[in-house]
């Protein structure tokens, strides 16, 4: 429920700035573009650059965004995608917390992220890709840590490598493959 008022309070404050010009940072209007000629056949076209937008950001998550901007082709289409997306993080932080210290704490942790300035002005400034992953990697992180691995990887540490390498040497000796552990690997193979 804080997830969805929060996500509703930002919307109302990005119409907000819509209505009133105030997204005038240029990124907004660069990926409206994209997506407008991406769900048209012209993936990856604009005009702002003289070249694909592939050549300023290789942002393949596009594609996966695309057809939900295509239901309704709007600038605020991308910024209420965005808004949910970081939303949802508070969920996985809310899960993660109350599995460990009780659900009080999990709500606190949970409605700490939705009111901080940092995440607020991350849903209103423009649009970006990069916020899409917080869910994933947060999601990534609780159904791990719910999948045994961490426990059976002693030298895991806090670095994500050797985790990896962990579930690849693993994952072809009959193991169950770790929905957690995919989602992670997947993160860090689009971001390197």
């Amino acid at each position: 429920a804080a997830v969805l008022f929060w996500s509703a309070g930002i919307m109302g404050l990005a119409i907000w700035k819509y209505q009133h010009f105030l997204y005038n940072a240029i990124d907004l209007a660069y990926f409206n573009q994209v997506f407008w000629n991406t769900v048209r056949g012209n993936l990856f076209g604009l005009t702002i650059h003289p070249h694909l937008s592939l050549g300023d950001h290789a942002e393949f998550f596009i594609l996966l965004l695309a057809p939900l901007y295509a239901l309704y082709q709007h600038p605020l289409t991308l910024v209420a995608l965005q808004t949910l997306a970081i939303g949802s993080a508070a969920i996985p932080l809310f899960l993660l917390f109350k599995k460990r210290y009780g659900e009080l704490v999990g709500a606190g942790i949970a409605l700490a992220y939705l009111v901080n300035p940092f995440v607020q002005q991350a849903a209103l400034f423009e649009f970006h890709i990069l916020p899409f992953f917080w869910p994933l990697f947060l999601w990534g992180f609780y159904l791990w840590g719910n999948s045994g691995l961490q426990e059976c990887h002693p030298r895991a540490g806090g670095d994500p490598l050797p985790f990896v390498s962990y579930y690849l040497q693993t994952r072809g000796n009959g193991s169950r493959v770790k929905p957690g552990m995919t989602i992670i690997i997947l993160i860090l193979l689009i971001l390197l």
